[in-house]
């Protein structure tokens, strides 16, 4: 094994993300049936303040906040308690990838294995034990608890002080390649874009591996 950790980036590369569904178990809990409408607007209002998270330009509360700040007033209730609401609703609304089962436990002993997501840090426990991945991993990591998201090289130098100091040997794999690609190579990480649409590479963004399924990368790193 050429690498003495493997760290993953969490929605969209070990988990599916079903924001619909979990918006819908969410709504029906104060009997508000979602429609695409609904949905659409929430998600295109949602993607402008994750993207504004990303660039730092906004912080966590913030984005708990603003998104669900017309839920709140339609529903008289306090939008963070929305978004902890939210969080619960997808632990089962996050299945496990594709592969990811098989990959991590084909990892599991022969390299450390880490999460860096800049999701929520209350989200992983109960999805992570839902999936049997309670002890695959040897640190979890989000953006929330470091106080700042990728590709910000902080977030890494974050996660290398749980990490017990940076490897010689480390690989990043995501499904972003602007966040995990570029936020990785940044840090001196060999990475794997998690290409499973068949997106187009962007201009200046050159990864180590790229593969469009997880066992792909199971393949290569046998």
């Amino acid at each position: 094994m050429q690498y003495q950790w493997v760290l993953f980036d969490a929605d969209e590369t070990l988990f599916y993300f079903d924001s619909k569904g979990g918006l819908g178990s969410l709504l029906a809990r104060y009997n508000h049936t979602m429609t695409e409408q609904c949905y659409s607007n929430f998600q295109t209002k949602n993607q402008a303040l994750w993207d504004q998270y990303h660039l730092g330009q906004i912080d966590m509360l913030t984005l708990q906040q603003s998104r669900f700040a017309h839920f709140g007033e339609r529903f008289g209730v306090a939008p963070t308690v929305l978004n902890s609401q939210f969080q619960e609703a997808m632990v089962d609304n996050c299945p496990p990838m594709a592969g990811a089962d098989a990959l991590l436990k084909s990892l599991k002993g022969r390299a450390k294995l880490g999460i860096i997501s800049n999701g929520f840090k209350a989200m992983q426990p109960g999805r992570l034990a839902k999936a049997g991945w309670h002890d695959i991993f040897d640190v979890v990591i989000t953006s929330e608890e470091a106080g700042i998201a990728k590709p910000h090289p902080d977030i890494f130098h974050f996660t290398f002080e749980q990490m017990g100091g940076k490897p010689q040997k480390a690989l990043m794999v995501g499904d972003n390649p602007h966040a995990d690609v570029a936020g990785g190579a940044g840090v001196g990480l060999d990475t794997c874009w998690f290409n499973r649409h068949g997106k187009a590479r962007p201009d200046g963004i050159t990864p180590t591996f790229e593969v469009s399924a997880l066992s792909d990368l199971q393949a290569l790193l046998a």
